[in-house]
């Protein structure tokens, strides 16, 4: 049975306060940056990062999932705060905070999904090897980026508010980097030669990194004849 909640409110969660749409990363978190691991704790704070990959067995635990990262969640009490789309719970009474509760692969009993209108992690006493998220630009610097058209097929447009242009990275979905550029830059990028597929846009500016989600959509194939 799945009890689907709808949280309106957000709170500032400091410390190890958790169970909210914006939380604190505590400095004790366990940090999953890049590859897969499976781990069995019981009562730990892990901290997924993107493209990192995070089995958790155990109970009690408290996994915070960055975008385009994975959490897999199997016990019984723990508490998924996640700003990826997808996430897979097993076992019994357990919590997940999400943007879309249609999305939760709710393999267990008694799971509360709750839906928020974003996920926040507040990154002030984060552990300082954790995931690079963490130097981003604040919230109002980022709602001023505006990246366009996307889905993109060709040509993508760049504008960072009142940042300034350093360097532009896309990784694809298995964190590979396949596109790098710090010289000539400029609000345009051609993206024409990549494949269709899913990929995680990194925009360093002076003002901190910003990161958006990208689709690359292969357009309209037109045969002559």
């Amino acid at each position: 049975m799945i009890r689907a909640i709808t949280l309106c409110v957000f709170l500032a969660a400091l410390g190890s306060a958790f169970g909210q749409c914006t939380i604190a990363v505590p400095s004790t978190a366990n940090v999953q940056n890049g590859g897969s691991l499976q781990v069995f704790t019981d009562d730990q704070f892990h901290w997924v990062c993107q493209f990192g990959s995070l089995s958790v067995t155990g109970n009690g635990n408290t996994v915070l999932v960055e975008n385009l990262g994975l959490g897999v969640v199997s016990g019984n009490n723990n508490t998924v705060i996640t700003k990826d789309p997808v996430t897979t719970i097993v076992g019994t009474d357990n919590t997940v905070y999400i943007v879309n509760a249609a999305a939760v692969n709710d393999q267990g009993t008694n799971t509360t999904i709750i839906t928020c209108p974003a996920i926040t992690f507040i990154y002030d006493d984060a552990p300082a090897d954790g995931c690079a998220v963490s130097v981003g630009l604040a919230e109002q610097q980022e709602a001023s980026f505006i990246l366009f058209p996307n889905p993109v097929v060709n040509e993508l447009t760049l504008i960072p508010g009142h940042a300034k242009l350093q360097r532009v990275r896309l990784y694809d979905t298995r964190g590979t980097l396949v596109l790098d550029r710090s010289t000539n830059l400029s609000n345009t990028l051609d993206v024409a030669d990549l494949p269709a597929g899913l990929y995680m846009l990194m925009v360093d500016t002076d003002q901190g990194t910003l990161e958006r989600r990208l689709v690359k959509d292969r357009g309209w194939v037109t045969n002559g004849g």
